[in-house]
């Protein structure tokens, strides 16, 4: 389970995401616009700087080489900016960081909570190892005064049985509470039609 925590970290957990997109050009349309302007602001400062310069022929003639050549530069970016393919993009901000750390607290809580068992395959099971022996099962609900008793369908294999009643021991001690009703587990044998 704690690899699986550490693999849950490393799935961009420093970015969020809202789930609108909005229109906008590429990366690599914006890394080139930057470049560009980059050329045009080194350019420019030069021209200024010949600007300075006494007023002689060859100045002004190499003022006018520099002076067009930020023409050419900014015709440049606005070519580039005009013909740059546009493309859906979700920008930053929402809900997803929240959803996903809330995740990480879920499986951390998992972690802990199959961790108090007594059985060491419990203590090392992961998500999907519990989803498929007791939370993907199929569940009848009786609400009861104060309480709300889920009988899960028990599975057929000894080993799967003594696992799956470890599960229900380990989720039963969480004190687990619905609208003010505590939660119990218990498993039901389809096959006798008698509760375990």
């Amino acid at each position: 389970m704690e690899n699986e925590l550490k693999a849950l970290q490393a799935r961009g957990f420093g970015r969020n995401r809202t789930r609108r997109r909005e229109l906008t050009t590429g990366r690599g349309t914006d890394g080139a616009l930057e470049r560009l302007h980059a050329r045009e602001v080194e350019r420019v400062a030069k021209v200024e700087a010949l600007g300075e310069q006494p007023a002689t022929r060859r100045t002004v003639a190499r003022l006018l080489r520099a002076a067009g050549k930020v023409g050419v530069v900014r015709a440049e970016q606005a070519a580039l900016a005009a013909a740059a393919p546009l493309r859906y993009v979700r920008p930053e901000g929402g809900s997803e960081w929240l959803g996903k750390w809330l995740h990480l607290l879920a499986h951390n809580a998992l972690a802990l909570a199959l961790h108090t068992s007594a059985e060491a395959e419990v203590r090392a099971m992961d998500a999907p190892a519990l989803f498929e022996l007791l939370l993907g099962r199929a569940a009848l609900t009786c609400l009861e005064r104060g309480r709300l008793t889920l009988w899960v369908d028990a599975l057929d294999a000894a080993a799967d049985r003594r696992r799956q009643a470890a599960l229900v021991e380990v989720f039963n001690k969480l004190g687990l509470r619905c609208r003010d009703r505590v939660v119990t587990l218990r498993l039901h044998d389809r096959a006798m039609r008698n509760p375990v």
